[in-house]
């Protein structure tokens, strides 16, 4: 009875001092029922023959490659070594240069029809739920002769202007918690 008690008080405590109760909630629950999955740490590190036990020179060995690494990308870019020939294909920076060097293609902009907007209708999932504004897939399903003319006219608008209508930026988002997000 004593130690239930204190587990409560202890418990309450973290609620009361966190940052984000539902989470701590959540995994005071996910502790209490035995559903905490330890994070696998690695044991050791075979580098060059050698067995690297230590945590804290496993943390520091794979520091030095990573440093190494970006020292590597930085002197290849200052030395401009990249070529454009197709033997060095794989370095990420060449990618990036012909991104640049190239001109982007062109975009033609093409009117949708109403037609079109059925089919896409059509093709939604038949769904009860509905978002900020209401209205269900179902909803438009059997609406869509009726409605179909009008939507494919908004589209077309801010296809053309590339505009986004403010009203159509609304969303209901409701957080799902997955309990392995959860563990303290």
């Amino acid at each position: 009875m004593v130690i239930r008690k204190a587990k409560i008080i202890e418990h309450d405590k973290l609620i009361l001092n966190s940052h984000n109760t539902v989470k701590t909630t959540c995994g005071i629950i996910n502790k209490e029922c035995g559903r905490i999955k330890r994070r696998s740490e690695i044991q050791a590190l075979k580098v060059e023959g050698k067995k690297i036990t230590d945590q804290q020179t496993i943390v520091g060995t794979f520091n030095e490659y990573f440093i190494a690494i970006t020292e590597n990308v930085e002197r290849q870019s200052k030395n401009n070594i990249i070529n454009d020939d197709n033997d060095n294909m794989d370095s990420h920076t060449h990618f990036m240069e012909q991104a640049f060097t190239k001109p982007y293609p062109s975009m033609a902009y093409k009117c949708t029809t109403t037609k079109e907007t059925e089919r896409i209708i059509k093709s939604l999932k038949t769904k009860y739920s509905y978002g900020y504004d209401e209205i269900s897939t179902k909803i438009l399903k059997i609406s869509c002769p009726f409605i179909s003319s009008p939507i494919n006219y908004i589209c077309n608008k801010m296809l053309f202007w590339g505009v986004f209508p403010d009203r159509l930026k609304y969303a209901i988002l409701k957080p799902l918690h997955d309990y392995d997000t959860f563990l303290l």
